[in-house]
């Protein structure tokens, strides 16, 4: 009286198994979409070692489902030109319009081998195109890839901030380029700006930003007349006592320089980028500018540095 019973719990086992067998599910997984919303021809990519996109989609994601842990994305071919990084716990991505990742990735890679710190790549064109140029950025001096030399017109990656030069051995100094976790620079003849002009077709040589970098402050313009100078490594410092919170002019060895009006870097912020020759200005405290320098986190996939940067 038994056995129909029996039978009933053992045929449908066999086509969990069965069914199982037939179509395997990938746990760790992305699926690009080519719409926002996750609409329109998809591309589903086990991540496993580096991963191509499937050819309808290279360069054309809009949107995005994972239930990988952790994912690298490529502008390039090869796991090449990292962009950023994303993982499941932080959710879908309906729609990557205005992201530095819009129409880009080429390649996906798991996180078994974290991206190095420090890591940039310029590219020969505006937007990320043309020939590209990676670079790990170390305390050294590194020169630019031949084919790119004093060509880049923009760059992205994850260093916190880097010191550009237009010459080979890193003797004429541009200026810095800070913060790529909160985007990339994507177009070097509109900004970031230094005092003669912008980065485009200047950047020769590169290496990572000094630790000794100081501001120094003058009661009168074009640096003149009574002045302090505070050190920019050791975090927020009040702004020194005896140009009482004033000051008309402020020069320093690093290219962006960030007050407050109140102490403990609070209140309004104003950023610098210096030489500052004239006007008055008021400021309780100050720092550098580079906001990421002590971060270990990877760069996130879905941001964009705003258009304004000064």
């Amino acid at each position: 009286m038994f056995l129909p019973r029996e039978r009933c719990t053992f045929i449908p086992a066999i086509l969990l198994i069965s069914s199982l067998a037939i179509s395997p599910v990938f746990l760790q997984s992305v699926t690009l979409f080519k719409n926002k919303n996750f609409g329109g021809p998809k591309c589903d990519i086990q991540v496993q070692g580096c991963k191509p996109v499937c050819p309808e989609l290279k360069s054309q994601a809009s949107s995005l489902q994972m239930t990988a842990n952790c994912a690298n994305f490529y502008r390039r071919e090869g796991c090449t030109a990292y962009m950023g990084t994303w993982s499941s716990n932080m959710g879908e991505i309906k729609n990557l319009k205005h992201k530095e990742s819009q129409d880009s990735i080429m390649s996906v890679g798991d996180c078994s081998k974290p991206i190095p710190e420090n890591t940039v790549t310029f590219y020969q064109h505006k937007h990320y195109h043309g020939k590209s140029c990676t670079l790990q950025v170390n305390e050294g001096c590194q020169p630019m890839c031949p084919e790119l030399d004093n060509l880049a017109s923009s760059a992205e990656g994850n260093a916190a901030c880097i010191e550009t030069y237009d010459d080979p051995n890193c003797h004429r100094y541009v200026g810095d380029l800070i913060d790529f976790k909160i985007g990339g620079y994507r177009d070097f003849e509109e900004w970031p700006k230094v005092p003669y002009g912008f980065y485009q077709d200047k950047i020769s040589s590169v290496k990572l930003c000094s630790m000794n970098r100081t501001a120094t402050f003058y009661e009168s313009t074009y640096q003149e007349g009574k002045f302090c100078t505070i050190p920019l490594n050791k975090g927020c410092q009040p702004m020194c006592p005896e140009l009482k919170k004033e000051f008309h002019s402020m020069n320093a060895t690093n290219s962006c320089v960030r007050t407050w009006s109140e102490p403990n870097c609070k209140g309004e912020k104003n950023e610098y980028l210096p030489p500052v020759n004239r006007h008055y200005h008021y400021a309780a405290s100050v720092e550098d500018c580079v906001d990421t320098d002590r971060d270990r986190t990877p760069t996130r996939l879905d941001l964009r540095r705003p258009d304004i940067w000064n």
